[in-house]
């Protein structure tokens, strides 16, 4: 018995030491889990938790364990889905170690945990118990993260700018490379890296260049690489350009161990650099060819860049056109303070299209058309200024040739308007002198009546000449040719004279469609005025060919096959101030000239759809180049003048409002042994023929006055009698210069036209060609 109790007590005691080193050892657990950092928890499968340490409620953001058993295990993942994958791997497997899983704090704060969860065995719970720890991984992933940003920033902008990285190992002859250098490459990632499978990407027409670079520039030198290459693609053998960059590392020694670098596959740039150089080509080969001169000017005034046209218009090589300042040697010194103000407006973005007058380089000025062009940049100020220049010497002279056209248009409706009386008095005149010197008996007064009718030839000279410049005055055109006619022409006006002349007439020269007496004058007046230059004597040369003028080579002339006169002296010249006015009507140097000669002239080449230009210099001669159409025609050929006397036979009939221009006419037909009526206009013409069939009595000519102040004039009158008679023989006859019927009569139903004032043998010649002689 007493050993029982002695066992019993000792029981006891070893009892109450365990119980007593449990709950040291429980509350030793306690501290340790209430002191560390890992968060441990009790939790049932539905999420109910039963204890819980202190880690736990910190890490979830729980102000105390109170306020965090309240929760279930479901409101603290972000993601319910989440939960749901954790317990059905704990279920599978049993245990879960480092699940990592976003989750909530009690503020809404999302952030990162990993947890390694297992059931508890022998629980005397009555369902499954949950040990799980929690550690806080938020700052671990944060980093993760922005290192997965950094990397995947890094391959976006590789990717971006087809950029790639490499690191060469100089002593293996190894490479590494980015997934990017692997792409531009054209790389497998179980390629070769070695600098022989480099070298075979570089392009073949690259690859020696290459090598020698990277051999003595970089790894004898030590010096950086900084290249652009071709390389041959390894996937495809497409071909591309890359810019490759690398530096050196070296050893404790100073020996490159390594090359870290990056290769940038630039095939865009170069495509786009190359069509730039191909546009800049195009670009400076279209400035280049540009007929206009074109110039580009800095903003400080110095001229940067000109064209081909500039240099050969200005006559200055390219360098000294080129980066010198205002003034520039194309401004001549006395057209230099307006030129600077027209720049000054350039230079400040005022200035307009602009004429100038310029100087070449040889001192010849000549006018110009300066356009002028803005560029600037993004902020609109100003960095280049580029001008156009035009050469507008023929645009000049066409203006003065309009305006001498304009000046002689102006006389013509003056001389058009008085030729018709001043003709009919000149005719009375001419036929009373030449009456009275037939009818003379007494030589004196016969030959100063021929002095009379000399010096009214001349005066029916200068009326002609008048005459020329009348609206409407065009020339009776026939297809002839020019030569020998300019020749023999030119001949007679330098008879007697001491002056020579040479021909230079090309063997092919085409004929012409002109009026032989109109062009005989241009002729005329053109040799006397070179032989009047040259006082003591001297040649001139008159020369013809054949030319195809393009548009606007000659002014006022359109493009065309033309045969061109030119007649050149070795005389005075003609001063510059003088060349503009030389075709001026009434203007003239000489003290006895009338100024109606180059007028005439030009009037008459004008007419006949022709030019004149001029080139003189005081002291160098003149030289005149007369511009006449060509005709593919046939020439007429020039009647043989009869010299036998004429004697008519039948009536002719005549209309004249003016009774001394009749009375002269019948005395003139009737010395050739014609029958005269006489009307003094169309109405009464027409009556008397008229009158004249119904009683039998046939006419065999009429001569018409054209122009008949308040009555029927010669157009209406012959109108109506071609009704009648389509045959007979009609003349107009006409001092008035307004009307084409005496440039081309048939058109107009006559037969031939006559000038007034015309003399005895002139009306003698026309009946002689189309009435046969008694």
């Amino acid at each position: 018995m007493f050993i029982i109790l002695w066992q019993s007590r000792r029981i006891s005691h070893r009892i109450k030491i365990a119980d007593t080193e449990l709950r040291e050892c429980n509350e030793r657990f306690r501290l340790l889990l209430e002191n560390i950092d890992t968060g441990v928890f009790l939790s049932t499968l539905t999420g109910q938790f039963l204890q819980v340490n202190q880690a736990v409620v910190r890490i979830a953001g729980y102000d105390d364990e109170q306020d965090f058993m309240r929760i279930s295990a479901r409101q603290l993942y972000a993601d319910p889905r989440d939960r749901e994958v954790l317990l059905a791997r704990l279920q599978k497997d049993g245990a879960i170690r480092n699940f990592e899983v976003r989750s909530l704090k009690k503020d809404g704060t999302v952030y990162w945990v990993s947890m390694n969860i297992s059931f508890v065995s022998g629980s005397s719970y009555e369902q499954p118990i949950l040990l799980g720890t929690v550690y806080d991984i938020t700052e671990r992933k944060q980093a993760e993260e922005a290192m997965y940003a950094n990397d995947f920033l890094l391959k976006q902008s590789q990717r971006i700018a087809r950029l790639g990285h490499y690191v060469l190992n100089l002593r293996s002859g190894l490479w590494t490379s980015s997934e990017m250098l692997d792409e531009i490459f054209g790389m497998a990632a179980q390629d070769e890296r070695t600098v022989d499978s480099w070298t075979r990407l570089v392009h073949p027409s690259h690859r020696q260049q290459m090598l020698a670079y990277f051999t003595q520039h970089v790894v004898e030198q030590k010096l950086p690489f900084d290249k652009e290459y071709k390389i041959c693609r390894l996937l495809n053998g497409e071909t591309r350009w890359v810019h490759g960059l690398g530096e050196l590392e070296f050893d404790a020694e100073g020996k490159p161990i390594k090359m870290f670098g990056t290769i940038q596959d630039i095939t865009a740039k170069k495509n786009v650099e190359d069509a730039l150089h191909e546009k800049q080509a195009f670009i400076a080969a279209l400035v280049e060819a540009l007929p206009d001169a074109l110039s580009v000017i800095r903003p400080d005034g110095a001229r940067i860049m000109v064209n081909q046209a500039f240099i050969e218009l200005s006559g200055f090589t390219r360098e000294e056109l080129l980066n010198s300042p205002p003034p520039f040697s194309v401004w001549p010194p006395e057209h230099r303070e307006t030129i600077k103000q027209a720049f000054d407006r350039l230079l400040k973005g005022e200035m307009k299209e602009t004429e100038l007058v310029f100087m070449r380089k040889n001192g010849e000025r000549f006018p110009v058309l300066l356009s002028p062009s803005y560029m600037r940049d993004e902020n609109g100020k100003f960095t280049h200024f580029m001008t156009t220049m035009k050469d507008i010497t023929m645009r000049k002279r066409t203006e003065a040739a309009l305006q001498n056209a304009q000046k002689i248009e102006s006389l013509g409706v003056l001389a058009g308007g008085i030729a018709h009386d001043f003709n009919n008095l000149l005719g009375e005149i001419f036929g009373y002198i030449h009456l009275a010197k037939e009818r003379s008996k007494e030589g004196h007064v016969a030959s100063d009546l021929g002095k009379a009718l000399a010096t009214m030839t001349r005066a029916r000279g200068l009326s002609q000449q008048l005459l020329t410049f009348a609206k409407g005055g065009a020339p009776v055109k026939k297809v002839a040719h020019l030569f020998p006619f300019v020749q023999e022409t030119a001949l007679f006006a330098l008879s007697g004279s001491n002056v020579s002349c040479r021909f230079e007439v090309s063997p092919d020269i085409r004929p012409g469609n002109f009026d032989r007496e109109q062009i005989g004058r241009v002729i005329d007046n053109m040799v006397i005025n070179a032989k009047q230059a040259m006082p003591k004597g001297g040649t001139i040369v008159i020369a013809a060919a054949n030319v195809t003028l393009k548009e606007n080579e000659v002014a006022a002339l359109p493009a065309g096959d033309y045969i061109r006169i030119s007649i050149k002296d070795s005389g005075v010249g003609i001063p510059a101030e003088n060349l503009p006015h030389i075709f001026d009507p009434f203007f003239t140097t000489k003290p006895t000239g009338s100024g109606l000669g180059l007028s005439t002239c030009f009037s008459i080449v004008k007419r006949h759809d022709g030019a004149i230009q001029v080139e003189s210099a005081p002291n160098m001669g003149t030289i005149f180049h007369v511009y006449l159409p060509a005709s593919d025609g046939e020439p007429v050929p020039v009647p043989e003048q009869s010299i036998a006397a004429h004697q008519g036979a039948g009536t002719i009939l005549i209309m004249d409002d003016e009774k001394g221009i009749r009375e002269i006419t019948v005395r003139w037909l009737r010395s050739f042994g014609y029958n005269v009526v006489t009307s003094k206009d169309g109405q009464e013409a027409l009556a008397i023929f008229t009158r004249g069939l119904s009683e039998k009595r046939r006419f065999i000519a009429i001569i018409l006055d054209l122009t008949v102040p308040g009555g029927m004039g010669g157009q209406e009158t012959v109108a109506a009698l071609r009704k009648i008679d389509a045959q007979i023989p009609i003349f107009v006859a006409s001092g008035y210069a307004n009307d084409q019927a005496m440039s081309d009569p048939v058109k107009y139903g006559f037969t031939d036209s006559i000038g007034k004032p015309f003399i005895k043998s002139e009306l003698l010649d026309l009946l002689r060609k189309y009435l046969p002689s008694a």
